[in-house]
């Protein structure tokens, strides 16, 4: 912002050492100044407010408009009198075949992508925001010709009309401001494949230096020879070809080495997994088994017992005989909730999940309980991820369920459930008006057969919450509660959009 102001003041006072970095160079003109400025005014909005959303978009209104009329100009061969407007450009003697004052083609096109980008780049479709990322990559490679133009020093004369007036600085600046807005949805688009965490992203990574900086060392070096008439331009291609292909082999062959002992380690640790996995889960079988037997003989023989004597058994010792069949039952239910608890994750697939027609099957469960409760789950618009549908489903039952059992009495309950997507995850909300809880227990809910309230007045095994933790995470997500005791509740989890 601050060089955007710059230049346009120099275009007043004619400082000439602004307008053009290098003496042979283009200048930057007051109205790509000018529109540059708006960029940077549209870099600094919130994305999330509505002031900001509302002024980004007249900042692109303005970029495509003034850059839509410079293309018209150039393609239909008149002046609208636009370039001019503010000031009169008594600069530019370079081009006599140039209009005084016009921003370049290239310029001009730049301003066009950037300006539809900004106006679509808050729209939450996937789509629409791939669109979006591959308008800035646009810009960035126009602006990379002519970066690369400068930095072989080829002369103006020898360009093309389309970059032959785009000035270095202006060039400079269309990649940075392209690549900061690109960056802040860096899960999507060209961005999102090259600072992704999985193994194409990787590669992609590792082959920049080759796909960057040999061309364009291969490039100086030859273009430096062909001048000092050392080479014929003939040859000087075609040892650019055999040095960038020979480079890149060598290159390519270092790194898949490197990658080749990666992926042997990695093979190795999840044929180790695998097994760790597979006797852990036949440990968690043979436990649960062995401990179910003894439950299944005390039930039993205290069933047969109560039979037995029961009539001569005084009002305490059925009670004793009551006492013993209950725990026996409850822990038989625990030792299953606790193997299913190991078994989360280890089976089915991912799959692309529906989140509105996966809630609306909860709730068409729990039907019964709204009913009973006379409650209310209102489900806001849900999006679309990839994740383990079983899993899901339970951590939403068990959310939805919860905030429909603990309410209050003399309350309805009402369940809000919504999602916004942040940056390379979709965060989602369960609401409640309920019985809410005590701050200090918002970490302590999410423990193992952890009750806040005694079994007579709500029932459960007190894992429900632990359950919904392990499959967040499963998921590459987080879990929280924000809660004021009286007040309601509200659960947060986050799942990634790169599973």
């Amino acid at each position: 912002m601050a060089i955007s102001i710059l230049v346009m003041g120099s275009w007043f006072i004619d400082f000439t050492k602004a307008l053009y970095l290098i003496p042979e160079g283009a200048s930057m003109k007051f109205n790509t100044a000018f529109l540059f400025l708006v960029v940077s005014a549209c870099l600094l909005f919130n994305k999330n407010s509505p002031k900001g959303r509302t002024a980004r978009r007249v900042g692109g209104v303005i970029l495509i408009v003034l850059s839509f009329l410079t293309l018209i100009e150039y393609i239909f061969h008149v002046d609208l009198g636009i370039d001019n407007l503010i000031i009169l450009d008594q600069i530019t003697t370079r081009f006599p075949d140039r209009i005084p004052g016009r921003m370049s083609a290239a310029t001009a096109t730049c301003f066009l992508l950037f300006g539809i980008g900004q106006l679509i780049l808050d729209n939450s479709k996937k789509i629409i925001l791939e669109i979006a990322q591959t308008l800035f990559l646009a810009v960035i490679l126009i602006s990379l010709v002519s970066s690369i133009a400068y930095l072989m020093i080829i002369p103006i004369s020898d360009r093309t009309s389309f970059w032959d007036t785009m000035a270095i600085h202006t060039s400079l600046f269309f990649m940075i401001s392209a690549f900061e807005i690109a960056l802040k949805n860096r899960s999507i688009g060209f961005v999102g494949v090259v600072t992704g965490p999985f193994a194409g992203s990787r590669l992609i990574r590792n082959m920049l230096p080759i796909i960057l900086l040999l061309p364009l060392s291969f490039s100086y070096l030859l273009l430096f020879l062909t001048e000092k008439e050392l080479l014929d331009v003939g040859f000087a291609m075609t040892l650019f070809a055999v040095l960038f292909i020979l480079s890149s082999l060598i290159y390519v062959s270092v790194l898949s080495l490197r990658m080749n002992v990666k992926d042997e380690n990695r093979s190795h640790l999840e044929k180790m997994m695998r097994v760790k996995n597979k006797e852990l889960e036949q440990y968690a079988f043979i436990a649960s088994h062995d401990l179910q037997e003894p439950l299944t003989t005390m039930s039993g023989f205290a069933d047969l017992f109560e039979k037995r004597a029961g009539k001569k058994l005084d009002e305490d010792e059925l009670k004793y005989l009551e006492y013993i069949k209950q725990g026996s039952k409850r822990m038989s239910n625990l030792i299953k909730v606790i193997l299913n608890y190991s078994r989360l994750g280890t089976s089915g697939k991912l799959e692309t999940i529906d989140c509105n027609v996966l809630v609306n099957e909860v709730t068409a469960d729990l039907r019964d309980l709204i009913k009973t409760a006379e409650g209310q789950v209102d489900v806001r618009n849900l999006p679309e991820i990839k994740g383990y549908r079983p899993e899901l489903r339970l951590v939403f039952q068990n959310l939805i369920s919860n905030a429909l059992k603990f309410h209050k009495p003399e309350r309805p309950p009402l369940v809000t459930v919504s999602a916004v997507r942040e940056r390379d995850y979709w965060r989602f909300f369960v609401k409640d008006n309920g019985i809410g809880l005590p701050q200090e227990h918002s970490e302590k809910v999410f423990n193992l057969f952890q009750r806040l309230h005694p079994r007579h007045e709500y029932d459960g095994t007190g894992i429900g919450l632990t359950y919904c933790q392990k499959i967040v995470e499963i998921h590459d997500g987080e879990i929280s509660v924000k809660s004021v005791a009286g007040a309601g509740t509200t659960f947060t989890f986050t799942i990634s959009v790169n599973l």
